[in-house]
This record gives C-alpha cells, structure tokens and sequence, in this order.
C-alpha cells in the first residue's frame, strides 16, 4: 500500500488535500475538519463507517506523519491535533481479523502517537485475543502495563 503526503497540499475549495493512499485521499475542510475522499465520495472523519477508510494512514511511520502535518503552514498544522487517530485505532481493534492491522496501529501506540489510556478496553480485549499473533497480545498487554492503568 503506497502512501504519499502530497507536498505541496492539493487545494480543491472546500477541501485540502493532504495524504494520498492508493486511491485515497485525507485532507481537511475549511473548518479544519478531518475528511477521506474515496471513489470521488468525501466524507468526514467522525465515525468508525468512514474512519475504516483512514486505516491505511497506519502504513505510514508515525513520527514522519505527523512531522509532515506540523511542517505545513500554521494553519494546517492545527491539523495534527485533530486527526481522530483515537477513533481510526479503535477501528482497527474492533474490526480487524488478522494481525496485520492491529500490528500497525500498536506501531503507532508504541511511538506515543496515541493515549493509551483512551485504549485501554481494546487493548485489554485485544491482548487475551487468541486469535492474534502472540507477540502483538504481548505488545498491547505491556503498553497497558506501562500506562498504569
């Protein structure tokens, strides 16, 4: 999966186009809001039926994702505060089926891109999920323990 942060952002009023990934793109509006356009369709960021469509942003490296962000003008780079990454990681717990994914968003929990602690129920679910790669339970188990809570 190719992900791309598109430099300079692609600006299409209402929206500005931030991140490309196979077909999709993930920008903001004009009133700073999170949005995925995928199939010529935008929708905005506020649920888990269109946070689904973000799940590949977690191909990215973290660190690079949101250095990108807080490199662009000051006013889109308000938009890294923003991104709902709490909501796409939830996503990824609670729909996933393989271990590729949660992988990824654990990559991200791990480079304190995301609060553990807002996780803490997925995580706990997702480490006595047999059904997982034993070394991401393991990793979701310690990240609990390391946040104390």
């Amino acid at each position: 999966m190719q992900i791309s942060f598109m430099v300079p952002p692609h600006v299409s009023k209402p929206y500005v186009w931030l991140v490309e990934m196979d077909g999709r793109r993930l920008g903001i509006n004009d009133r700073h809001e999170w949005q995925v356009e995928s199939l010529g369709k935008v929708s905005p960021l506020n649920n888990e039926q269109t946070c689904i469509l973000a799940i590949p942003v977690l191909e990215a490296d973290p660190r690079k994702f949101y250095s990108f962000l807080k490199g662009l003008t000051p006013t889109l780079a308000e938009a890294a505060e923003t991104f709902p990454l709490e909501m796409v990681l939830k996503v990824v717990f609670h729909t996933s089926f393989s271990g590729y994914w949660p992988q990824r968003a654990l990559e991200w929990l791990g480079a304190n891109e995301a609060p553990v602690d807002k996780l803490e129920s997925e995580l706990r679910s997702f480490s006595i999920n047999k059904a997982m790669p034993q070394k991401a339970r393991q990793t979701a188990y310690m990240l609990v323990r390391r946040s104390g809570v």
